[in-house]
């Protein structure tokens, strides 16, 4: 198997491009580790194999990972320092209409004035990503909480239309 990696623990087969080898077992794991098959951290996998095919993976899986892939951020961050400025420039969010959006991108629809004011599901993350710890870590990320001056045009050109 010249070329392929094993990836960290905590990835779902499913995520692994083909660089990577598909074990059954722990210790099949852990055999492949003890004949000297190089090992990539979780925070690697992740910016150098799922990040780059998350258009491409099927919504429902993609959703999934991404939201995995938030209850390990403590470990990625401490993995790879840059993580968490990488993680905020990714198109990670599915937004209730269903298409990837970065979180500063995105409202949080739990503001009641802009639920008013921002009509329309691509401004928002799905309902996956409405749980309490996962709004507080898209805030961090940049998930608006208030109209600047960008989201009061957006808010004009929807009214315009």
């Amino acid at each position: 198997a010249a070329g392929c990696r094993l990836a960290a623990p905590g990835v779902a087969p499913s995520l692994l491009s083909l660089e990577y080898l598909r074990v059954a077992s722990e210790g099949e794991w852990e055999a492949y580790k003890y004949l000297g098959v190089a090992v990539s951290k979780l925070a690697s996998v992740y910016v150098d194999s799922v990040f780059p095919r998350l258009q491409s993976l099927p919504a429902g899986v993609c959703e999934e990972a991404m939201l995995v892939m938030m209850g390990q951020l403590p470990q990625l961050c401490r993995e790879d320092s840059r993580f968490w400025d990488r993680l905020s420039h990714v198109e990670f969010v599915r937004t209730a209409k269903g298409k990837l959006a970065r979180p500063w991108e995105l409202y949080d629809p739990s503001v009641a004035e802009l639920h008013d004011l921002l009509e329309g599901g691509e401004l928002y993350p799905s309902e996956a990503f409405l749980r309490p710890e996962y709004v507080a870590t898209l805030v961090r990320l940049g998930l608006q909480t208030s109209l600047d001056r960008t989201g009061i045009q957006l808010v004009a050109r929807t009214i315009a239309a």
